[in-house]
């Protein structure tokens, strides 16, 4: 899903660095890296309202066609890693997500900490955020992101299914563990050695849209339509 919602984070960030270069009446340009399908939020009049707010700052914005794009970790440790420090050294302030942000990158230094900055700042309240947004990107006793949208994730479930298979259903108190069990129990190798598994991932709003529509996302036979 697009993220749209991308100006608390270009104010938090740029304002953290333009305290202390207001402090010391040093002027610098910050570059800003944002996907093309964002840029044109940044208008001229935004970025100038901006700099006129913290004297000492300009911004230059750069459209980026690298955020999201890493490889994956978990199949190319050293693509990842390569991926990520073209992003990083392609401006001083990065949109990130789940995809361009990870554990290794953080742990190969490649993305700064937040911390002294974040504790720093009398005007940052973390109350302010949701827990679980505001804990998404802190591991390692490190704040490696501020949070500035979610997405909303569903999980959907077959009652036949979990009928059939002796599962309760999923419910508030369920864990990772949980999930990756009913997923392993739903999951069918059929005679032919195919395998139909018991877990699928919609990257789609379209589900949501017909659920709340009140239309089935499958037919009778469980099939997704």
């Amino acid at each position: 899903m697009e993220r749209r919602f991308f100006f608390f984070l270009f104010g938090m960030f740029l304002l953290m660095v333009s305290l202390p270069l207001a402090a010391q009446g040093t002027a610098m340009t910050i570059s800003l890296a944002v996907p093309e399908f964002v840029k044109d939020a940044f208008s001229p009049q935004l970025l100038a309202q901006f700099e006129a707010q913290h004297p000492g700052v300009r911004v230059n914005l750069i459209s980026s066609t690298l955020a999201g794009a890493a490889a994956s970790a978990s199949s190319n440790i050293d693509a990842h890693l390569e991926d990520l420090e073209k992003y990083v050294t392609s401006a001083d302030v990065l949109l990130v997500d789940n995809n361009n942000l990870s554990l290794e990158g953080t742990r190969a230094g490649l993305f700064m900490d937040l911390s002294p900055l974040a504790n720093a700042d009398s005007t940052l309240n973390s109350a302010d955020f949701l827990p679980q947004a505001w804990q998404s990107f802190q591991w390692d006793r490190g704040i490696w992101a501020l949070p500035v949208s979610a997405d909303v994730v569903l999980l959907l479930y077959n009652p036949t299914a979990f009928d059939e298979a002796g599962l309760t259903y999923p419910n508030a108190s369920w864990t990772l563990d949980d999930f990756a069990h009913a997923a392993r129990a739903l999951t069918k190798t059929n005679a032919d050695g195919t395998v139909d598994s018991g877990f699928f991932d919609y990257g789609t709003s379209g589900y949501l849209l017909r659920s709340l529509a009140g239309q089935s996302l499958v037919n009778a036979d469980g099939v997704s339509t």
